[in-house]
């Protein structure tokens, strides 16, 4: 059985939950300064510096959650995640959305 290459590190999505501020955002720039492209999620928009692209979702509303997952997974092919946002919202959502872009 061949062992499963791993992607090279320019094609690694990271996705960051609780990205704009605090550890969210410290990590964020960590992964970006190791050449993975930081997909970010917030409550808002307009955050000047982010080393990504920030999609808009409220991690206290499954429906926010799911679109914002929905929309991410259409343009990006997820291959890392980090939730810094702690939300049973998030992990119940991200595990059906998230687990078919992260194969």
């Amino acid at each position: 059985m061949a062992a499963q290459e791993s992607k090279p590190i320019a094609e690694r999505v990271t996705l960051v939950t609780g990205a704009t501020r605090g550890i969210g955002r410290a990590i964020a720039e960590k992964l970006a300064g190791q050449n993975h492209r930081v997909v970010g999620i917030a409550r808002n928009k307009g955050h000047d510096g982010f080393p990504g692209e920030v999609f808009v979702a409220d991690m206290r509303d499954a429906e926010s959650v799911e679109r914002a997952l929905a929309d991410i997974v259409s343009h990006y092919e997820v291959t890392g995640l980090v939730n810094n946002a702690a939300s049973i919202i998030f992990r119940n959502s991200a595990r059906s959305i998230l687990a078919v872009s992260m194969r």
